[in-house]
This record gives C-alpha cells, structure tokens and sequence, in this order.
C-alpha cells in the first residue's frame, strides 16, 4: 500500500495510524518490507506533503526508526533527542510536524537497553560516575533530566539486584520515562493539548526491544480525558 497520496493521508485517523506503523513494524520483523524506489518517493512527494506520524525518540544507532516501521521518504518526521529527553526544541519539532506538517499521531519511543538510562541509573548511586562526566555539561544535563524518572532508593538498590531484576527494571524504568516524557510534550505546549483534546491528533507512547525488532504500543493515558 502506498500511503504517499496526499488525499489518503488527510482522510486517516490516529488510530488508523497505528495500525500502519503496527503492519509495517510486523514486515519489519518478518523480514519483509515493502520494496521501495525511495528517490522516485521523495521526488513525487514533493515540498507539500504531509507525514502520517510524528516519532520522538532517542540518537541510539539501534533505532532506525522508518526501518523499524518501514515506511517509506516522508512519511514520518523524526525527532531524535538523547534519552528521548522532552525540551523546547523537541517540542517546537513535534509542533511543527503536527500543526504544519499534517502528522495525526505523535509516538514517543524508548528502549529498556538504552545506555543512556543505565547511566543514568548509575549516576543517582554513585557520585563516582558524575566525576567522570567533569566537562560534559550537557550530557550531564540530559542525565539529570532522566534521574526525575527514577526513584533514589531503587537507583541505590540496583547493584545488588540479579541480572534478571536488573533488566526488568530497566524496562519498568524506561516505560515510566517515556510516559513522562510524553506527558511532558502535551503539558508544556497548549497547541499539542488542545489538538489531542479535541481529538484532531494522539499522543501515545511505545518500547522498542532491538532484540526482536518488535514495537509494543503502550496504552499509558497522556490527559486526564483519557485519550493516549
């Protein structure tokens, strides 16, 4: 199917949306995505055309996000943060991909083998670790934006974990990140609110497990009306 119609992409609904990058994140797995002409793509598309979905996720090279979901040039506008991590420029992106660019769906991705979280992790027990961080203020900023996501006392339990807890904290850790991150995106700009209470666009959030290639879409509620 070639979702690259401009009159097929106004008329989907954000539900709609889902079921595309579900479908397309199934070939993906499988191993089979649809074969694509992608410089024909992008020179048909043109400078007017709409994506059907805007993506926040972090810079992990594991993430490939159109791959993921295999759509095609256009379809889906991207924004990469370290850590998925929510500040103005993320959300002028997203405001723009919805409000200009036509998206109807916003999708805020993690992963639970995210190297930034496990320093994150690492850094709220150990003040070792922020010595070595001397210099990277910025990194260090993203860090610090991660550690509101995580209770001080389980960071300090951690350690003493097995293996198997680790890694299932590390999933409960990043599922509660990106859900507060995209209650962030919605809370921080009136025009994302407004759009999702008046049903025009959906804010919902997904894991990504590199292991499999599989993408879980989470039914985590982003407003108090329910919808996400």
């Amino acid at each position: 199917v070639d979702f690259s119609i401009q009159e097929a992409r106004e008329k989907l609904t954000p539900d709609q949306v889902i079921e595309i990058l579900q479908a397309g994140n199934k070939r993906f797995v499988e191993g089979h995505p649809l074969d694509r002409s992608l410089l024909r793509t992008q020179s048909a598309k043109g400078n007017n055309a709409s994506a059907i979905a805007a993506i926040v996720t972090g810079i992990d090279s594991q993430t490939p996000v159109e791959m993921i979901f295999d759509v095609g040039v256009g379809d889906a506008y991207v924004v990469r943060m370290p850590g998925a991590v929510i500040g103005p420029r993320a959300i002028g992106g997203v405001e723009y991909a919805v409000s200009v660019g036509g998206a109807r769906l916003v999708v805020v991705m993690g992963h639970a083998d995210s190297s930034l979280l496990s320093l994150a992790i690492h850094n709220a027990c150990s003040p070792d670790n922020k010595a070595e961080l001397a210099g990277c203020a910025h990194l260090q900023d993203v860090l610090e934006q991660i550690a509101k996501s995580i209770d001080v006392q389980e960071a300090h339990d951690f350690p003493t974990l097995s293996p198997q807890a680790q890694q299932d904290y590390m999933d409960q850790l990043a599922r509660r990140h990106i859900s507060r991150m995209a209650r962030q995106l919605t809370e921080e700009s009136p025009a994302l609110s407004r759009l999702v209470e008046s049903e025009q666009i959906r804010v919902v959030t997904a894991m990504f497990d590199p292991s499999i290639g599989s993408v879980e879409f989470l039914r985590t509620p982003i407003l108090t009306s329910g919808i996400g």
